[in-house]
């Protein structure tokens, strides 16, 4: 597998790259190549749904699989905001 997620629900333009959430996680193209984020913090990423808010100042992304968590970009870095992390 090339790093994108199977069966993507959710793309996302931000700050130059694409993310793609899905079923079996968050990948990230930054023009080059996929790089794929199974956890951040305590979040385990799967069912991945993504949002840039309004401003475009903010990535989020909800893993919705087992209480996987709420995750936020500011383009620095990812910050966990609530779930069970348990994914």
């Amino acid at each position: 597998m090339c790093g994108i997620p199977l069966a993507v629900s959710s793309l996302a333009l931000f700050r130059g790259k694409v993310y793609a959430g899905g079923e079996a996680g968050l990948a990230v193209f930054d023009g080059e190549r996929w790089e794929v984020l199974d956890r951040i913090e305590k979040g385990v990423m799967r069912d991945v749904l993504l949002a840039v808010d309004p401003a475009r100042d903010e990535l989020w992304a909800e893993a919705m699989h087992v209480g996987g968590g709420l995750v936020r970009f500011d383009g620095e870095r990812w910050s966990f905001f609530g779930g069970d992390g348990r994914g």
